[in-house]
């Protein structure tokens, strides 16, 4: 005969087995709530106007690396990378591009780095898509892009197949305040009209047409752009005088590229110096941007790589520099000029030697030179 063993119950389990077992219910899960002092006092209790002028100072001396990826029989692939650190003299400029010997590997922008954390206004763009969207106008008005001379109008066909982000709506003073110029003047048309049948349809289409002058394409909203690319200069020719048609509301333009040699330093002498301050004049990079207006700010930089070379030159160490030209971009200037006098132009020459440049033929800013084309620079 089998015997049944007590039931286990809780009262007679120890006191430690039974407090384990037993579940307790919260009491209750709504979070405790207070009452806000202020109602106004985030950004969304903001105006707009007050926003709008945030993001542009969150954005200032913001440049950003525009990145292309083409694939075989595939529409090109457009990604960006925060700057590391822009330059002092100009935030079109970049501190240390990947073609440069002149920092350590660390700090070298490269389009592959992701290992930047976002970090404030972009922190602010990834928080909350109203954001997102309203900083889309501030951004392309503030933010510097930094793109690739091969990659630059591929880009910019990219961005006018985009439709307006911010359409005008009606009720805005300033349509209102348009449409009813148009209103009156089309009326003045009217009356000084025989017939009101052909005449009447065309000038609503031209009513139409100035209204949609209102919106902006994406390109249209550009306001600064920087071309660099581990390139000769002579490849940024054409691309400059397409640009200034292509987007003609442009602010400032930034250029920074590799450049010859023998273009800036006297290597036939005893000592390697620069051949003169007045080297840059004779620049043609400096001549193509004369197309600008006055009112454009330039930043140009050269970067120029003196190599050992145990024939001629075994004594020297190798040896890189940077040319910088910078020229402010101001309202009121001669139209003889053209602002690029003496007064209007800051030169800047920067030179570096061993150990920085003095590294194995294997280090990765080396590769930059020796492409296609770069290679006769050094």
């Amino acid at each position: 005969m089998l015997l049944r063993g007590r039931k286990r119950t809780h009262a007679n389990l120890g006191s430690s087995e039974a407090r384990g077992s037993r579940s307790k219910k919260p009491r209750n899960l709504r979070p405790t709530s207070h009452a806000m002092c202020n109602p106004l006092a985030t950004l969304y209790g903001l105006p707009t106007e007050i926003r709008l002028e945030i993001y542009r100072y969150l954005y200032a001396s913001t440049l950003i690396h525009v990145n292309c990826h083409r694939k075989r029989y595939c529409a090109p692939r457009f990604t960006w990378t925060l700057c590391r650190s822009t330059s002092t003299v100009s935030s079109l400029l970049c501190a240390n591009p990947k073609w440069s010997g002149m920092c350590i590997e660390e700090d070298r922008c490269l389009p592959r780095d992701t290992s930047r954390e976002l970090l404030g206004v972009w922190a602010l763009a990834a928080s909350s898509k109203f954001f997102r969207h309203e900083m889309h106008d501030a951004m392309f008005e503030t933010v510097v892009f930094s793109i690739d001379p091969r990659d630059l109008f591929v880009w910019l066909d990219h961005l006018a197949k985009k439709e307006p982000q911010r359409r005008i709506e009606p009720s805005s003073p300033n349509v209102l305040r348009l449409r009813a110029e148009l209103s009156r003047l089309l009326h003045e048309r009217l009356r000084l009209l025989d017939s009101l049948d052909a005449d009447l349809d065309a000038d609503l289409d031209d009513f139409e047409i100035l209204l949609d002058l209102t919106q902006e394409t994406q390109v249209e909203k550009l306001r600064h752009l920087t071309i660099a690319g581990s390139l000769p200069q002579a490849i940024f020719r054409t691309d400059l005088k397409l640009l200034r048609k292509r987007a003609p509301r442009l602010k400032s333009v930034g250029i920074q590229c590799q450049d010859a040699v023998w273009q800036w330093y006297n290597w036939d002498r005893s000592q390697d110096s620069l051949v003169g301050d007045e080297a840059w004049r004779q620049w043609d990079m400096v001549e193509w941007m004369q197309d600008f207006p006055p009112t454009t700010t330039i930043a140009l930089e050269a970067m120029v790589w003196g190599k050992r070379r145990s024939l001629w030159n075994d004594s020297r160490a190798d040896k890189q520099s940077r040319i910088r030209v910078i020229r402010a971009g101001k309202k009121a200037v001669s139209s003889s000029t053209l602002g690029w006098t003496d007064a209007d132009v800051v030169t800047e020459v920067v030179n570096t030697e061993a150990p920085t440049v003095c590294t194995p033929r294997g280090t990765q800013w080396q590769q930059w030179w020796r492409g296609k084309g770069s290679r006769m620079l050094f």
